[in-house]
């Protein structure tokens, strides 16, 4: 049971990050953060590549084609060495 509060918890957490809600564009010191752009670099660089890496999707969506690979690098990379 103990294992699976950790589980629970960690994946509760996973996909509770919501976006910052931003009030103004300006801020006040060039030393702050902006809560969106470091909320962008998150997605961009960890849960994006752990989608890819570890999301294997079950046949019944393939087959109703509900996610579809638009494309890969490897394919447009031999596309584009022809041009």
């Amino acid at each position: 049971m103990e294992c699976f509060d950790g589980i629970s918890r960690e994946l509760s957490l996973l996909f509770a990050a919501e976006a910052p809600i931003v009030l103004s564009q300006k801020t006040e010191s060039k030393n702050e953060e902006d809560p969106l752009a470091e909320f962008s670099w998150m997605v961009e660089h960890t849960l994006f590549p752990a989608f890819r890496a570890h999301l294997i999707c079950p046949k019944r969506i393939i087959e109703q084609r509900i996610v579809v690979q638009v494309a890969n690098l490897p394919d447009l990379y031999k596309v584009f060495e022809r041009c």
